[in-house]
């Protein structure tokens, strides 16, 4: 149900998105929170075929950590409204529901082996090379998706590497957490 749900959501978004143009198509995959539900989808795939890839575990905590990211970004940074169910589902699905189910799938089916804290490092690989990416793109396309990471306002690069060091210590203390939950649930 999460997987259509969250599929439904994306392909919502990806059709309104590209009714704006070329560069808008490929302005909505700059997004962090589109990326981290791809990841999602492929992983929730995954999840219902009976085989797994080698190292599913870290890569299951991986995209759960990139979803929780992704959710609170958008609540803490992105959203000054109230959390509304009915004004745009899709959004919600994207940022709420998708993050919550993928959370609540890694406490409910805990990792089968354990996740060494040192795999930790890997995880931190897409979050840096979409940051890296951002930063690259942004300056040729004239559009950042997200306001923290433009260095056109006041403060420039300096700015943005402060809003980068903060993302980083908190993507990192959320990934500590959901590796946490699967080294204390994981099963005997």
């Amino acid at each position: 149900m999460l997987l259509v749900l969250d599929s439904l959501a994306l392909l919502y978004e990806l059709v309104t998105q590209a009714l704006g143009g070329p560069a808008a198509f490929f302005d909505f995959f700059s997004y962090f929170t589109i990326l981290s539900n791809l990841f999602a989808i492929i992983m929730l795939a995954i999840m219902l075929g009976d085989s797994r890839p080698l190292y599913w575990d870290v890569i299951r905590g991986a995209i759960t950590s990139y979803m929780v990211v992704t959710s609170l970004v958008n609540r803490v940074f992105l959203t000054s409204s109230p959390l509304d169910f009915t004004s745009n589902i899709p959004d919600t699905v994207l940022h709420v529901v998708t993050p919550l189910g993928v959370l609540w799938l890694w406490f409910a089916y805990p990792p089968q082996r354990r996740v060494a804290y040192a795999d930790i490092r890997y995880w931190f690989i897409f979050p840096i090379v979409y940051v890296i990416f951002i930063l690259l793109r942004g300056p040729g396309a004239g559009w950042y998706p997200y306001y923290f990471l433009d260095p056109r306002p006041a403060g420039g690069y300096a700015r943005v590497g402060i809003s980068v060091a903060f993302l980083m210590l908190l993507i990192g203390l959320v990934m500590l957490v959901v590796n946490s939950i699967g080294r204390i649930r994981r099963p005997r």
